[in-house]
């Protein structure tokens, strides 16, 4: 908890610092789409600073709601599913930078990068296991939910996007984008996510 706040506290300063260098202002909303789990929702919020035509860095914060994870017993084929987290929330505080690739017509396509922390948190269960000894199978099994545990982590994240902007006029633009995450604390730990946003530009 200190890391996050920590995090949060330079990123702060780092954006009121940043204030007088900005170039334009984007709120985003889409779908996150976890490897191992149900689909959600996320937000963000965007601050960019053009270094030229080309290139520009950004500082973003974001949220994101998903639900119940996935689990598997032998093999993906024949064996039951069932989940052993659920209500994950994922806070995501990032800095990166962003290409602009080719332009065609008045769309720009992009590609970014992004390196930041992410403060995830969600419910974990036990499982209970009902087994078919004689034929060594698991016939079914799901959460035990009086086990229930508020869990919370810090994980260091990375981003790769591809995506366009188009202006509407000198002020008012939208970007849409599809964007690989990937979450980890150690070299044994990773989570990965995919999302698509949708973006609200506006030039100052």
């Amino acid at each position: 908890m200190k890391k996050l706040m920590l995090i949060a506290l330079l990123t702060f300063v780092s954006n009121v610092s940043f204030c007088q260098f900005i170039n334009s202002v984007q709120v985003n909303g889409g779908l996150i789409f976890p490897t191992n789990a149900q689909n959600g929702l996320l937000t963000s919020f965007e601050f960019t600073h053009k270094l030229d035509e080309s290139w520009s860095l950004y500082s973003s914060a974001g949220y994101s709601y998903f639900n119940k994870n996935t689990v598997y017993t032998d093999n993906h084929l024949d064996s039951p599913t069932s989940y052993s987290e659920d209500s994950h929330k994922l806070y995501k505080l990032v800095v990166g930078s962003k290409l602009i690739l080719n332009t065609i017509k008045s769309f720009k396509v992009f590609a970014d990068f992004e390196f930041g922390f992410n403060h995830l948190t969600y419910n974990e269960y036990d499982m209970v296991l009902i087994k078919d000894d004689l034929q060594r199978k698991v016939l079914s099994f799901y959460p035990d939910y009086s086990s229930r545990k508020s869990t919370s982590e810090s994980l260091y994240g990375l981003g790769f996007g591809l995506g366009f902007t188009q202006q509407i006029n000198s002020n008012y633009g939208f970007s849409l984008e599809y964007k690989r995450l990937i979450q980890t604390k150690n070299m044994d730990y990773f989570r990965h996510y995919y999302a698509l946003s949708l973006g609200l530009v506006y030039n100052i």
